[in-house]
């Protein structure tokens, strides 16, 4: 098994500086760093992305391969234009705006 990926786009441009900072909004009603909301996010989207990692066994036909896949949720990429108009939060649309 290999480690994580290194981050990439403007993830990789954060230093240890940015992170230590203290993040702009209070999510939790208290000052949180960057660090942790980021890590916090990166839960959510494990969290969210685990069950599609699981493996179906190579036995299993194609009827209970659909049966199983039935009620996930479609997933859905969004170009950087259309992610910024979701009402992300101010520092991750400064992010992704540049590039």
């Amino acid at each position: 098994m290999s480690g994580p990926a290194a981050p990439r786009g403007p993830l990789a441009k954060l230093g240890n500086d940015d992170l230590a900072k203290t993040y702009p909004i209070e999510v939790f009603g208290k000052p949180i760093t960057t660090a942790f909301f980021l890590t916090h996010l990166a839960t959510h989207l494990d969290w969210h992305l685990r069950p599609v990692r699981w493996l179906v066994p190579t036995r299993a036909g194609a009827r209970a391969v659909a049966a199983l896949t039935a009620p996930w949720p479609d997933g859905r990429w969004f170009a950087i234009t259309d992610a910024l108009a979701l009402g992300l939060p101010a520092p991750l649309r400064k992010r992704l705006a540049a590039g």
